[in-house]
């Protein structure tokens, strides 16, 4: 770990998200990737990209902005955390992308294009989701429409699938792993009420939701040298659910 290395993080506004990228900027350079105007203020080796993931086009300026923050720094990318998603249409007219793609598509086409500027011994950490594994449980909502949509579940299973197909075709050659972490019910506390709260704890061994510093440890591990002969493999974060 050192802060010559860069990590590059995307959807860093989201609910977990805020956390990994202030952890990660304790031992790392970290490039957040965003949609908006980042909401937390960016020290100083800590880098920001306000780009629309859902547009094809713009993949490829992430990579040269990128490139040029990696030159004017003399720093080196060490790796990739795809943890942006979306769900339902954008409401943008350039945009190639519904979630049905863009969950899946856009992570692998961010990784494939950021894979030549990996340095070998780099890590690359898909975020994926109990519901790449398991359904949803119907009985734990009010109404269909707060149910995790259909496509959420399969484009994250998708992408552990790929995970797999990375690892096994570029690892050996480029010195990158490839790593997936499906983490369990760790809704935001602003967003849920406590009935709701409550019955999925019911459904975890620990009895209880995730807390967001519970989300880092995880992704700093599979970074580190400290995971250095894992690769095509998924970690479960789940508090137990899918055991």
């Amino acid at each position: 770990m050192s802060k010559s290395e860069v990590i590059v993080i995307t959807g860093a506004n989201g609910h977990l998200g805020k956390y990994l990228v202030n952890s990660l900027a304790n031992s790392y350079s970290v490039i957040s990737i965003t949609r908006d105007q980042i909401s937390e203020r960016i020290h100083e080796n800590n880098f920001h990209i306000k780009a629309d993931l859902s547009i094809k086009s713009e993949l490829v300026k992430i990579k040269e902005s990128i490139k040029s923050i990696c030159k004017s720094k003399n720093l080196s990318l060490h790796g990739l955390v795809n943890n942006a998603f979306w769900t339902g249409e954008i409401e943008r007219p350039e945009s190639c992308s519904d979630s049905y793609q863009g969950v899946f598509r856009s992570h692998v086409d961010l990784t494939l294009l950021l894979l030549p500027l990996i340095k070998n011994g780099g890590s690359v950490v898909n975020i994926s989701s109990m519901y790449a594994n398991v359904a949803p449980k119907p009985s734990n909502y009010n109404s269909e429409n707060q149910i995790n949509p259909l496509e959420y579940g399969a484009m994250k299973a998708a992408l552990q699938s790929a995970t797999r197909w990375m690892s096994a075709m570029y690892c050996k050659t480029k010195g990158v792993r490839f790593n997936s972490i499906s983490f369990g019910p760790f809704p935001s506390l602003g967003n849920q009420n406590n009935e709701f709260n409550l019955k999925l704890s019911d459904s975890t061994h620990i009895g209880r939701i995730g807390q967001p510093h519970e989300a880092v440890g995880p992704v700093m591990f599979l970074l580190s040298a400290n995971s250095s002969y894992m690769t095509g493999s998924n970690i479960a974060v789940d508090g137990g659910w899918t055991a």
